[in-house]
């Protein structure tokens, strides 16, 4: 991993036996599903602080990240039952509950940099009622501040980090795979704030710290009126973000 990136070598172990751990339930789970996000790359989000809470046989402490998993051609109720059975699956290997989504193909793969940016926010807005300061709004801030910061969608967290880096940057970083903690509302204007993108300058100037029910309308609209996203793409999206806010874990 980066430099900036400082990993004891017990929480690497951990890290190591997640991924393991996911990588195994999804095989588990049966053929025709791929492993796609953090999970598949590595930069998936660890708790480091809760090792402290955590019971001293367990392998792996809190994630907030969740397992992504595509299923090509897939219907509903496969789907369903797939994420069911990685779900049970992660549940008896490491004892941890994470949120699994099976998308019926590979959707994200084609967008342009600017489209790609605006779903992010999606995701940021899904997340909403989590409030600034807590561990679940810092680890969702810092995430959707390095997506919407790309300069291309196949560019990672950690390259997005090295990249600009700066002591904001690699914040962003370090909490988004959990080696860090707290605070990074004032980051993420300063990150935001620099950035050439009409998507941070809409993050930063009209959706933090918190979006209300009308940012939310106007999110879902403008994001029906991107042609460049595929329309199962930008309906699964706005279903997500004008349904009731849902807390991270």
């Amino acid at each position: 991993m980066a430099a900036f990136i400082v990993q004891p070598p017990a929480y690497r172990i951990r890290r190591r036996t997640l991924g393991d751990a996911v990588a195994s339930a999804v095989t588990a789970a049966g053929p025709g599903l791929t492993l796609a996000g953090s999970f598949r790359f590595g930069d998936f989000h660890l708790d480091a602080d809760a090792d402290a809470d955590a019971d001293a046989d367990a392998d792996v402490a809190r994630s907030l990240s969740d397992v992504d998993l595509v299923a090509d051609g897939a219907g509903d109720e496969a789907r369903a039952l797939m994420a069911r059975k990685v779900e049970e699956g992660l549940a008896e290997r490491v004892g941890m509950r994470l949120r699994v989504s099976v998308h019926p193909g590979a959707k994200f793969t084609a967008l342009s940099p600017a489209d790609a940016r605006f779903l992010a926010i999606g995701e940021y807005l899904r997340h909403r009622d989590d409030g600034p300061g807590t561990l679940y709004h810092d680890f969702l801030l810092a995430k959707v501040t390095l997506l919407v910061l790309r300069e291309h969608q196949r560019e990672r967290y950690l390259e997005v980090a090295g990249r600009l880096a700066t002591d904001e940057a690699a914040l962003a970083a370090r909490i988004k795979l959990g080696v860090s903690r707290g605070g990074f509302l004032p980051a993420a204007r300063t990150l935001l704030g620099r950035a050439p993108y009409p998507e941070a300058r809409l993050l930063a100037e009209r959706f933090l710290p918190r979006a209300d029910a009308a940012d939310v309308r106007a999110y879902t609209r403008e994001l029906r009126r991107r042609p460049g996203i595929d329309p199962w793409l930008r309906e699964y999206v706005a279903g997500k973000v004008d349904a009731p806010a849902t807390p991270l874990r």
